[in-house]
């Protein structure tokens, strides 16, 4: 469930080592990653990403909003399971999975990692999607689509293994400081 008050992920985790974590898994991994409020908006830079989601899916304010929606969705479904979810992004169709952050029982984020293809996609569909976000220069659109990396079920299910374990240990990280912060006003109340 999301957080009754408005408990961040950044309130209890510092920005900078969120954003050292991915950039690290992403270097080993070489998919995109970024993390994102229960909302879908991010609360990280985004890292790795292709040039097909940054010079397309998230350049126009139709595809942008639908990006959030797909992360959200992403957040959403995998709290609900409270375990990694793997999907197909609402905009183009590529692989997304998403690993919700749980601290004391609340999903306070959600770790978003993907951008990745097991087989070429359709020039059908594809002109469909660019159409449906307002691409204008469909022939680039597809040319750069041709780019998205193709991973392997097999490689993209230990790239979701590791993202679970990192989200295991920020969710860890979190409810620690938060049980120290509890810990500190006890103290200064007694």
């Amino acid at each position: 469930m999301s957080s009754p008050i408005q408990l961040q992920l950044l309130d209890l985790v510092n920005k900078e080592k969120l954003e050292r974590i991915l950039r690290v898994f992403t270097e080993v991994t070489g998919v995109a990653s970024i993390i994102a409020n229960v909302d879908g908006h991010p609360i990280t830079k985004p890292h790795n990403f292709t040039p097909f989601c940054l010079n397309f899916c998230r350049s126009t304010d139709r595809g942008k909003s639908k990006c959030h929606e797909s992360d959200r969705h992403g957040g959403l479904e995998s709290a609900r399971s409270r375990k990694p979810y793997i999907y197909n992004c609402l905009n183009a169709g590529l692989i997304d999975c998403a690993a919700p952050v749980i601290v004391a029982g609340y999903h306070l984020a959600t770790i978003l990692a993907g951008q990745v293809l097991e087989e070429p996609i359709a020039a059908e569909a594809a002109i469909e999607r660019a159409k449906a976000i307002e691409i204008t220069d469909i022939d680039d659109y597809l040319q750069t689509l041709e780019k998205v990396p193709l991973m392997t079920r097999e490689r993209l299910l230990a790239v979701v293994n590791l993202m679970s374990e990192i989200t295991q240990t920020i969710s860890e990280l979190a409810l620690q400081k938060d049980n120290y912060t509890n810990i500190l006003s006890i103290i200064s109340a007694g």
